[in-house]
């Protein structure tokens, strides 16, 4: 079960002050704001398990010691029934300097938050009580992420007749946590995925807004996937984008267009992980356009050359498929020379020999795909009469890479060439122009997704 940690200053007008209007003794910032929240039904969540008093210590030097007010204050509350009313002293001279006040502050906020790492706790803070120097240094140290707590502020009678309107509760978001926003979205714009959701996890954990606590948790598990994604290990992606569309947030109208590309890009990593040719075609082809999207040129370009490399391939197995009368879902190994020695007595294997001559122990590339291609009259057969120069540049362009590093052939014009040409040979093969453009892992979903990081949560 949770702790629930009250932390307060003491002030000068502690435990008891005086009403500037009617001039009569009634309670101070304190013990006022402990009755309003035992009293008000809606503020009887704020109940603490434990309260911490932190008063100025009594030392010659002090300017405005309130030692004794907490010490009164705190015997006031036990009195009242609280059971664990903790007095702390901070020890300043001037508690309106800030150069004694931050670290004397900090030092005893990070001693009681070292006390209560036995269970899990829930942090307030009410930041009325002291000098209006304790209160901004409450600001800064929630804003630097020192404690994890929901600021509370207390209006005096006579700023507000209305007790169950005197409790109000600071919702500014503290600096540390929108720092973390675009920290996130910046790694999201380079897809680095996984950066995005160790940011995301921290953001989460140290918030202390219910709501961006629940959305923070939700973009990590999308980012978990999409780092899956991007290393090919697209069960486990699909398993983190499934455990994040079950989450209650999609239920609010602000979410319904995330939730769809989720459910789209779910869809799509079971194709992936099924092996399906269009979408790993499409898929290498927009990840080539990411890579250049980062001025990476040389990778989008390696990108490209897989890209075309398993598009004509494939299309080369399916047409020794449809030609041998072999199932859809024959296996078709890329050692192929070393498959058809090893089977050849099998009817299937008995009917690709014959059709198909294959020089013994040769594998399944792109140069035999070519060569069977040219046989048939697949949409790809013609495309490979129109763009047999382009892939042979394009070939070239990714051998240069690979034993050149710094050659030209990474120049963002040769990489907007080499996505043009997939683009085309995709169109031409497959037809699907809209479902490559609309492909719910594009450049376009993930500027999404960064956009959304930064309006939801």
């Amino acid at each position: 079960m949770g702790r629930k940690v009250l932390i307060m200053c003491v002030g000068t007008n502690d435990p008891t002050s005086v009403n500037p209007r009617t001039k009569e003794i009634c309670d101070g910032p304190v013990l006022s704001f402990m009755s309003y929240i035992a009293d008000v039904p809606h503020l009887k969540a704020l109940q603490p398990d434990r309260v911490y008093l932190l008063a100025t210590a009594e030392r010659p030097d002090a300017v405005t010691p309130t030692q004794q007010g907490g010490e009164r204050t705190r015997d006031i509350l036990l009195q009242r029934g609280y059971k664990e009313v903790y007095l702390r002293l901070l020890p300043l001279k001037d508690p309106t300097s800030y150069k004694e006040l931050i670290p004397a502050l900090r030092g005893e906020v990070e001693r009681i938050v070292g006390e209560n790492t036995d269970v899990d706790c829930e942090y307030f803070v009410n930041v009325s009580p002291g000098t209006g120097q304790m209160e901004a240094t409450w600001l800064a140290l929630v804003n630097s992420g020192v404690i994890k707590a929901s600021l509370l502020q207390v209006k005096a009678p006579w700023v507000e007749p209305d007790p169950s309107k005197r409790v109000i509760r600071i919702e500014e978001a503290p600096l540390f946590e929108n720092n973390r926003i675009e920290v996130a979205s910046s790694l999201l714009s380079h897809y680095e995925f996984e950066g995005a959701r160790d940011v995301l996890l921290d953001l989460g954990m140290r918030t202390t807004s219910p709501l961006r606590t629940e959305t923070a948790d939700l973009f990590s598990h999308i980012c978990e996937g999409y780092f899956h994604y991007d290393s090919c290990a697209f069960d486990k992606a699909a398993g983190c984008l499934s455990r994040a569309l079950s989450k209650s947030l999609f239920k609010d109208e602000r979410f319904f267009e995330l939730g769809q590309l989720l459910s789209l890009q779910r869809k799509i990593l079971d194709k992936l992980a099924s092996n399906s040719a269009f979408e790993g075609v499409a898929d290498l082809y927009h990840r080539a356009r990411r890579y250049s999207d980062n001025q990476r040129y040389s990778l989008a370009i390696l990108f490209c050359w897989q890209a075309c490399e398993k598009l004509l391939v494939e299309q080369a197995k399916d047409a020794v498929r449809s030609e041998c009368k072999l199932p859809g879902n024959y296996d078709i190994p890329y050692h192929f020379g070393r498959f058809i020695e090893k089977y050849r007595e099998t009817p299937e294997v008995k009917r690709i020999s014959e059709r198909f001559p294959f020089p013994r122990l040769r594998v399944f590339d792109i140069a035999y795909a070519i060569g069977i291609l040219r046989r048939t009259r697949l949409p790809a057969a013609k495309v490979l009469e129109t763009e047999r120069a382009n892939i042979e540049w394009l070939e070239e362009a990714r051998n240069r890479i690979v034993h050149e590093p710094l050659s030209r052939a990474s120049s963002k014009k040769h990489c907007d060439v080499a996505l043009q040409l997939v683009s085309r040979l995709i169109r031409g093969c497959f037809g699907n122009d809209n479902e490559l453009f609309d492909y719910p892992f594009s450049t376009q979903s993930f500027r999404k997704v960064r956009l959304w990081v930064s309006q939801l949560i």
